[in-house]
């Protein structure tokens, strides 16, 4: 039985510090998997997958790089339909945990409260649904074959109608979520937490900012992690355990008890 272990946190926590640590440590126990930006080198070489996962990472940077909220709400909501079977392929006959930066039935239920307003319907220019549907066109339909859902005459169209009517309403990783993910929650969460103040001024250092990464929205999002793991805490069996993440002493110490914890499983 291999155990999943989710570490999350809001833009600048220090995910990525800690994942780059745990790839540096090469345990054949233990597989990574990060998302939105899918690592796709550690992808089998024959995997059908890799193709996708790279045209997700190009939309998630285009997104970024010209701040397109709607872009982005294709590039995580496409990220997110892609966990299951990233991990399917990743893990090994020796993998004994799976360690993954977010997780589709925790963290859209978070960002969600920004990007489903960027994209309802009637919203978006018909001029930039097919700027889209031209550039990503083959990405989208693979999406959309994961879905319960038809529209190839217009796959951004009847991907952000989706995607809107699916997580507008969203507070909880429901049946109806796990059933369109194909997953499970984790066995462990771990939130790092810092003060949303803290967290910008970590991320002003960067050369692009994502669309969500304001203060105002940090702080939203931050509250909704809080309600949203009370009610994993009561809902389900889940472990969640706050990291405080502000000083990077205290991740340096967290970092040290995982990888205890990961070396005794």
């Amino acid at each position: 039985m291999i155990k999943t272990i989710l570490i999350t946190g809001l833009d600048g926590s220090g995910k990525s510090v800690i994942f780059s640590k745990l790839k540096s440590q090469k345990l054949e126990h233990v597989t990574l998997l990060t998302l939105p930006h899918i690592d796709e080198d550690v992808l089998p070489e024959d995997s059908a997958l890799k193709k996708h996962t790279k045209l997700l990472n190009e939309m998630g940077a285009d997104a970024d790089k010209n701040n397109r909220s709607d872009l982005k709400a294709l590039s995580l909501f496409g990220a997110m339909m892609l966990y299951q079977k990233l991990a399917d392929e990743m893990v090994t006959p020796l993998t004994r945990v799976l360690v993954c930066e977010r997780h589709p039935l925790v963290d859209p239920l978070v960002y969600a409260r920004f990007y489903t307003g960027r994209i309802s319907p009637g919203s978006l220019k018909r001029e930039r649904l097919d700027y889209y549907n031209e550039a990503y066109g083959q990405l989208l339909g693979f999406i959309l074959s994961l879905l319960p859902v038809k529209g190839l005459a217009d796959p951004a169209g009847t991907l952000f109608t989706f995607i809107h009517d699916c997580f507008k309403d969203a507070t909880v990783p429901d049946e109806k979520l796990r059933a369109l993910f194909k997953t499970s929650l984790p066995d462990e969460i771990y939130f790092l937490k810092a003060e949303p103040g803290v967290l910008l001024n970590r991320i002003a250092s960067r050369k692009v900012s994502e669309p969500h990464e304001q203060l105002q929205i940090l702080a939203l999002f931050d509250k909704i992690y809080d309600s949203l793991f009370d009610a994993v805490a009561i809902r389900h069996k889940t472990v969640v355990e706050y990291i405080h993440a502000s000083q990077f002493e205290s991740l340096d110490r967290f970092y040290g008890r995982l990888v205890n914890e990961i070396l005794n499983q």
